[in-house]
């Protein structure tokens, strides 16, 4: 998906939350707007890539591309169900995330085989990492394991990184 910022009726960022409630795929902001704050903004609330115009075209496709090739070898094994919040298992197994299991599964695909830190994680859940007590992460990523166990859905392609953060990595 491309979007503007500028959009007749409404801004783009802000439809940014709504949209990544509804769906995890590849989105590119492409607008005339570039200040740094609404390029962190955009890319915080959801946005792969923030693109300022003009846009050259070779730019353009090589993101499309990146994010296409991420999403096809992303959706080969485990995929999401964004419209039920579901996370769903090569054999076919699923489980219904919270909003929190949602947006941690989330922000992880977005980069697949790349150390997220729980900074970038504590973040993207909506809080301040600075007072942000690390045992309610342990506590969500051990509810997402189990959830996953009791549901037969195999070992869970999550890597932790002791003291710095997570990795989606599937074999």
């Amino acid at each position: 998906m491309v979007l503007d910022v500028g959009l007749p009726d409404g801004n783009g960022l802000d439809a940014l939350p709504e949209l990544r409630s509804h769906t995890d795929c590849p989105l590119v902001m492409m607008t005339a707007w570039g200040q740094l704050p609404l390029r962190l903004k955009g890319l915080q609330q959801g946005a792969d890539y923030y693109l300022v115009k003009p846009v050259p075209m070779a730019e353009l496709s090589a993101v499309l591309a990146t994010l296409l090739r991420r999403a096809t070898s992303t959706a080969v094994g485990w995929r999401t169900d964004a419209a039920t919040r579901t996370l769903i298992a090569a054999n076919e197994h699923s489980v219904q995330l919270t909003t929190s299991e949602w947006v941690f599964v989330r922000t992880l695909r977005k980069s697949p085989g790349t150390l997220v830190s729980r900074d970038e994680l504590v973040s993207a859940l909506g809080h301040d990492p600075a007072s942000y007590d690390p045992r309610r992460m342990d506590a969500l990523v051990q509810r997402l394991r189990q959830k996953a166990e009791r549901a037969d859905m195999g070992q869970l392609p999550l890597r932790t990184r002791h003291g710095q953060g997570y990795i989606w990595q599937e074999r």
